[in-house]
């Protein structure tokens, strides 16, 4: 997961980036990724606003929790990277980076979206969203859906909670943990359910 909505406010302008004083750092790959903030956590993975110290830039890093970790859930993991990776689009969170072998656990580095998620916009809205706004949303997951389609990727956990939101007030289609290739969604058994229920 990809989240842009911060527990403290946004983030520091780009420019305003220091290391934090030795002992204090929290860091991956031996120092690459700086730790600023937690963004958020769920039941299988924590979620960092980092900074490539490489690249200078912000990204966002979710580890995931080894203490919940089976076979299922490396797989659904590497799943995630490889298929998010395999996807360019202005309307899909783009994966910089994967590990699966760190001392701290297997992680995923994406593409940061400060804007926030869709759920919590409706959260703050208290009801439905203007029409156009409403609209523009839709058309951006649209574009997201119909890109990852063209390559034979199915995302089948779409909700407000995966998608993120840009300062600009465009909308990108996150979290593709459970998608499944076109081509072997035939090997999903009569009756099982996947995803979210509506």
């Amino acid at each position: 997961m990809t989240s842009g909505n911060g527990l403290d406010g946004e983030p520091p302008d780009q420019g305003e980036t220091r290391s934090a004083p030795a002992g204090e750092a929290k860091t991956f790959a031996s120092g690459r990724y700086l730790v600023r903030r937690l963004l958020g956590e769920g039941a299988q993975k924590t979620v960092y606003l980092v900074r490539d110290m490489a690249l200078e830039r912000d990204c966002a890093l979710s580890l995931i929790k080894t203490d919940v970790l089976d076979p299922d859930d490396v797989a659904r993991f590497r799943r995630e990277a490889q298929t998010m990776a395999g996807l360019t689009h202005g309307n899909i969170v783009t994966v910089h980076d994967i590990s699966e072998e760190a001392e701290e656990g297997p992680y995923i580095v994406s593409e940061y979206v400060p804007g926030g998620d869709l759920q919590q916009e409706l959260q703050e809205a208290g009801g439905p969203l203007p029409l156009r706004r409403a609209v523009g949303i839709a058309k951006d997951i649209c574009r997201a859906l119909s890109a990852a389609h063209e390559q034979g990727i199915i995302h089948r956990d779409l909700k407000p909670a995966n998608i993120w939101l840009t300062k600009q007030g465009s909308a990108k289609l996150g979290d593709f943990g459970i998608a499944h290739s076109m081509e072997r969604s035939r090997l999903t058994m009569p009756g099982t359910l996947m995803g979210t229920a509506a």
